[in-house]
C-alpha cells in the first residue's frame, strides 16, 4: 500500500511515554508527557496521521551527542521527494542549508528560526533599527533566489521564521 499522505506535514518531536529502565529515556520538562523515548515523527498536517517516525537515541555508539537535529526532518520527508510537499517545523530543526536541501528535493518548508543560527541574515536581527520600529503585525523579509528569511512582529515579540512557500514580494533581496 503506498502512502499518500495530503501536501501539508508537519515534523516535531515527541515522547513515546515509558516508565522503565532505557540507555535513550530522555527526559523532556516541557512535553505534556515528560519522559520516555524520545522520536521526530512526520504527521499529516490536517489529522496527525503518523506518516514517518525515527528514534533519538540522544548519544550514538561512540559516545557523542547526536547533532544537527534538523537532518531528522529531511530523512522523514523523503518519501515525498519530488512531490510537492510542504513541512511545517519549528526552530529546534530549522536551518538555512535544511530549507535549501528540502527545497532542492521539491518540499517546500515554513519554519520558526532562531538568528543564532548560522547563515541567518544580521540584517534581520532583532537588535536592528529596522526591526525595533516594526508594529504588531507587520513583517519584514529578505528574498533570496526561493528562500525567505522573515521577521513578523507577534504582540511584543519578534517571530523570525525561514520559507520556501509562497511568492512574497517587497522588502529586500539579499545578494
Amino acid at each position: 500500500m503506498e502512502l499518500r499522505p495530503q501536501r501539508d506535514l508537519s515534523a516535531d518531536e515527541a515522547i513515546i511515554k515509558f516508565k522503565g529502565r532505557l540507555g535513550m529515556k530522555q527526559y523532556m520538562p516541557m512535553k505534556s508527557v515528560k519522559s520516555g523515548i524520545k522520536v521526530c515523527v512526520s504527521v499529516e498536517a490536517s489529522n496527525g496521521f503518523v506518516c514517518d517516525f525515527q528514534d533519538y537515541m540522544g548519544k550514538r555508539e561512540e559516545g557523542t551527542a547526536e547533532q544537527n537535529l534538523g537532518y531528522h526532518v529531511h530523512k522523514l520527508t523523503q518519501h515525498f521527494a519530488g512531490k510537492n510537499h510542504h513541512v511545517f517545523y519549528d526552530n529546534i530543526f530549522s536551518t538555512v542549508k535544511l530549507a535549501k536541501d528540502l527545497l532542492e528535493d521539491n518540499i517546500y518548508s515554513c519554519a520558526t528560526a532562531r538568528e543564532n543560527r548560522k547563515e541567518f541574515p544580521k540584517s534581520l536581527a532583532a537588535n536592528t533599527p529596522r526591526i525595533k520600529h516594526l508594529r504588531q503585525g507587520e513583517a519584514l523579509f529578505l528574498r533570496k533566489k526561493k528562500k525567505h528569511h522573515c521577521n513578523h512582529l507577534e504582540g511584543q515579540r519578534v517571530v523570525d521564521f525561514i520559507s520556501t512557500q509562497g511568492n512574497l514580494t517587497g522588502n529586500d533581496t539579499e545578494p
